[in-house]
């Protein structure tokens, strides 16, 4: 009898352990600061030329972006030196939106043959990253960060030329 109560007491100790991991494992917020790669591209129907692609490197103490608009071929996407400002604007949409949450988000409407889809992917300095990717299925503020990442990055391409 008294071993089955110690086993007992153990078992419940054990349950209760593993439900605050849970917890504070879900609680667990990506710290959005210092990226290191940023890939974010989402396509608009299958016209040609219809994708939209968004990178950002960090290499050498410098960043750098590439883009590439909607409507214009591979071969005319831009690389643009990038100022720590605009790095800290696009760390502070992730922030805002709690793009942090994506990480894992993998979803799509395999019963749409001509949908839009979307990819993130960002690493950071600390070794952490964020993977999303949809088709016809997007996350939470999904059209938000959309919207704010093209406006950063359109200013990028326009101020080349």
């Amino acid at each position: 009898m008294k071993k089955a109560l110690i086993i007992i007491g153990i078992a419940i100790v054990l349950i209760i352990v593993m439900i605050v991991l849970c917890i504070v494992l879900s609680n667990r917020k990506t710290k959005i600061s210092e990226i290191k790669h940023f890939s974010f591209s989402y396509s608009q129907g299958y016209a040609v030329n219809s994708n939209i692609i968004y990178t950002l490197d960090y290499e050498n103490n410098i960043y750098t972006a590439t883009v590439k608009p909607y409507g214009i071929p591979e071969e005319e996407k831009r690389t643009i030196f990038v100022s720590t400002e605009t790095v800290k604007g696009i760390e502070k949409v992730l922030d805002k939106y709690d793009v942090g949450s994506w990480d894992g988000f993998k979803k799509s409407d395999k019963y749409v043959l001509d949908g839009d889809s979307f990819g993130l992917y960002v690493t950071f300095k600390n070794g952490e990253s964020i993977s999303a990717n949809g088709y016809m299925s997007w996350p939470k503020n999904y059209s938000n960060v959309r919207n704010e990442l093209d406006n950063i990055f359109m200013n990028l391409y326009n101020s080349v030329y």
